[in-house]
């Protein structure tokens, strides 16, 4: 009996780590076992259209080329690495078939991040709507 109430217990004690575990992440990276997200609607700096991000890796509007957007149609996806560098900056790898690109994002706060290119030029910053 008293092995079978331990365990119980125990199960209990998981239960409720494991409730408290899922509520810290958030979609903004609110705790420090996850990355930030840009998963959401982003307005960027330079006057381009929106930049949206979602949760699937799908995205609009990312793959710049030459430091102007590109879009050549058909699907489009994001993917982020899940630690940042020394820089605190993140990978972000764009792709839309055959073209693809990496680029560097640093998250300023919960609502804003800058992009940077491989070689640290700052394409854009973003605000989240």
């Amino acid at each position: 009996m008293r092995r079978a109430s331990l365990k119980a217990a125990g199960t209990g004690v998981l239960v409720a780590a494991a409730i408290s575990l899922a509520g810290c992440g958030s979609v903004t990276g609110g705790n420090s076992h996850e990355p930030p997200s840009l998963a959401g609607t982003w307005t960027p700096s330079d006057g381009t259209q929106a930049k949206v991000f979602n949760d699937d890796g799908s995205c609009e509007g990312a793959y710049y080329a030459d430091g102007r957007p590109l879009d050549i149609g058909g699907p489009m996806s994001c993917h982020m690495s899940s630690g940042a560098d020394a820089s605190g900056r993140y990978k972000l790898l764009v792709t839309q078939g055959p073209n693809e690109s990496t680029y560097l994002v640093e998250f300023k706060g919960a609502n804003s991040a800058s992009v940077y290119t491989t070689s640290g030029k700052l394409l854009y910053t973003l605000t989240r709507f």
